[in-house]
């Protein structure tokens, strides 16, 4: 999806959750934080790795919380997580923000589930 958004000159960003978090700190830390959200809004495809590979500060949580209420319904967002989605909520101890952020990335998401014994690096990395 993200190559064929790339060959559309869409606008994509891929960012690990910890460095979205880190910029979103950045940004609250030199009054830069709306230009920062107002450019994420901006980017047609946002994909976002490591999701709730870590568990999020009560912080991170607002600044996520107010980054996909500002995405919500406007531009897609995808997800990468080895965490499924029912076990999101658990992962931040702001119970009511948790729920609206739950409630608006599932809410008319397209879930695909990947099984797979291996590593996927292990398959890329072998050497023929």
């Amino acid at each position: 999806m993200s190559n064929k958004a790339c060959q559309q000159y869409r606008k994509v960003l891929y960012l690990p959750a910890g460095e979205l978090f880190d910029r979103l700190t950045i940004a609250e830390r030199t009054d830069s934080k709306k230009r920062l959200l107002d450019a994420l809004v901006k980017v047609e495809l946002l994909i976002i790795d490591d999701w709730f590979l870590t568990t999020p500060s009560r912080q991170q949580v607002q600044q996520l919380h107010t980054l996909i209420d500002r995405r919500h319904k406007t531009a897609s967002t995808i997800h990468c997580t080895q965490l499924p989605p029912d076990q999101w909520h658990d992962r931040m101890d702001e119970k009511i923000l948790a729920d609206a952020i739950v409630d608006r990335i599932v809410t008319n998401a397209h879930a695909t589930v990947l099984h797979c014994d291996d590593s996927m690096r292990k398959h890329f990395t072998q050497i023929d």
